[in-house]
């Protein structure tokens, strides 16, 4: 029957059905006048006529009522299973076991290793094509803890939508160093299986990531002293400042004015008491790699130093140094500081 199609009817009033059809008022159905072939049926005939003619109005009512709108619904209640959470949680505790600087005979059994049972097929071989797209463990110091899930949403086209941040620690006693946003797909498929995931921050967002070593296409440095190269640079001024007496620029030479040192100026400085000099080696860095809306490097070191009382002391270690890269950051935050250091002295 044709959309807003119109019965006659002798009674005035009629009744709309889903805003397309009309039912006709049963006045109009009715016959005063019955022919002589409805002789004796007077009070059937119309009956039985009202009760065909209402089947069939209802039967096309019936089927242009709109769809249920129930799909949605069960949408957002599949998305509240705890098990779409879990899988994600579970994800984020195994990125750690990823080391995406290591060689592919190592990071591609660890990666399916480690993620195989929680994100689909297609998304683990995209990653095991591509690792510089797969999140894990990036450098030595922050590395990714867990996944803190912030909002589970139905997808628009399929799925669950989980958004959340990446956690990254130094050490268990330093706890939480920086977050990652992130925006995760999951679908249900055999269980519940990450089939998308995606970081607020790219790692291709600078120049930086031109070689891995802050390199422009050029070959030359950028105009913010981005490389590996200025990192270095750091390391050796920082010694300097410290050969030199200069505390307070060693001491800044740490990231958050020097708080990245774990240390007040008064205890850095202290700590320096009985040294009366005190020099570096620096080795190859590392490459400049990102996490969090930042870039890190790795720089070797090997150190000589010499007390009040002329005892030579030698350490070798690293040092981590780290930059932002956030849209909108001073000048200052997007510079290389220390952010961390393990250095040990030789036996």
């Amino acid at each position: 029957m044709p959309a807003r199609s119109v019965m006659p009817a002798k009674a005035g009033i009629q009744r709309r059905c889903w805003e397309r059809h009309w039912i006709p008022a049963y006045a109009g159905m009715t016959s005063r006048k019955p022919g002589p072939a409805y002789a004796g049926m007077t009070g059937f005939l119309p009956r039985l006529l009202v009760v065909g003619v209402v089947t069939m109005i209802t039967a096309a009512c019936a089927s242009d009522e709109p769809e249920p709108q129930g799909s949605v619904a069960e949408s957002v209640a599949v998305c509240e299973d705890a098990a779409v959470r879990e899988v994600v949680e579970e994800f984020g505790r195994q990125l750690r076991a990823v080391p995406l600087l290591a060689d592919d005979s190592i990071l591609v059994p660890a990666m399916r290793q480690a993620y195989g049972s929680l994100v689909t097929p297609d998304l683990l071989e995209s990653w095991v094509d591509a690792p510089q797209e797969a999140p894990g463990r990036q450098v030595s110091s922050p590395w990714p803890e867990r996944i803190e899930v912030s909002s589970v949403t139905a997808g628009e086209a399929e799925g669950c939508v989980v958004e959340g941040d990446v956690v990254f620690v130094t050490s268990a006693d330093a706890g939480e160093a920086l977050r990652e946003p992130v925006r995760l797909t999951v679908v249900e498929t055999n269980g519940w299986r990450i089939s998308g995931y995606s970081s607020e921050y790219s790692a291709t967002d600078d120049s930086t990531a031109a070689d891995g070593n802050g390199l422009t296409a050029e070959g030359g440095e950028d105009a913010e002293g981005s490389s590996a190269a200025a990192a270095v640079e750091v390391i050796r001024g920082y010694y300097a400042d410290i050969d030199e007496g200069d505390f307070r620029g060693a001491y800044e030479a740490w990231g958050d004015g020097g708080k990245a040192s774990g240390q007040t100026f008064e205890e850095f400085a202290a700590g320096y008491a009985e040294t009366e000099a005190v020099s570096v080696e620096v080795g190859d860095p590392g490459r400049v790699e990102g996490a969090a809306g930042s870039r890190f490097v790795e720089i070797p070191v090997s150190i000589t130093a010499v007390t009040a009382s002329g005892e030579e002391q030698h350490f070798t270690g690293t040092y981590t140094l780290r930059r932002t890269v956030v849209p909108g950051a001073s000048a200052e935050s997007r510079t290389w500081h220390i952010y961390s250091a393990e250095v040990r002295p030789n036996s």
